[in-house]
């Protein structure tokens, strides 16, 4: 799911179709700072709190339809998301070790 929101009904239709387990991307999901759970990729100083707990949310949801869940990260550190991104690759991860060890931290 590359939602912007995954709502509980959505659970239960994947489930009503027979599919077998959800691979989550939350990098679309709504916040109110640059990227979603890490805060700012251009600088990660740790989970947004407000984030975790939407996370956990649309994460229990899963659990209560008993749908298993493999959470996808499309951004790190340094590399955010080409559809986040302009459409434009961003390789810094591979460029400074900084971004390595925030990478690490997320």
């Amino acid at each position: 799911m590359f939602n912007a929101r995954v709502l509980q009904e959505d659970i239960k239709a994947a489930k009503e179709y027979k599919i077998e387990f959800i691979r989550l991307a939350f990098d679309k999901f709504p916040t109110k700072r640059r990227d979603f759970l890490m805060g700012n990729a251009d600088h990660y100083e740790g989970l947004d709190p407000d984030n975790l707990l939407a996370l956990k949310k649309v994460l229990d949801a899963c659990l209560a339809e008993n749908m298993p869940v493999v959470i996808t990260l499309l951004s790190l550190p340094g590399s955010r998301w080409t559809q986040n991104n302009s459409d434009e690759d961003d390789l810094r991860i591979w460029q400074d070790a900084n971004f390595q060890k925030q990478a690490a931290k997320f």
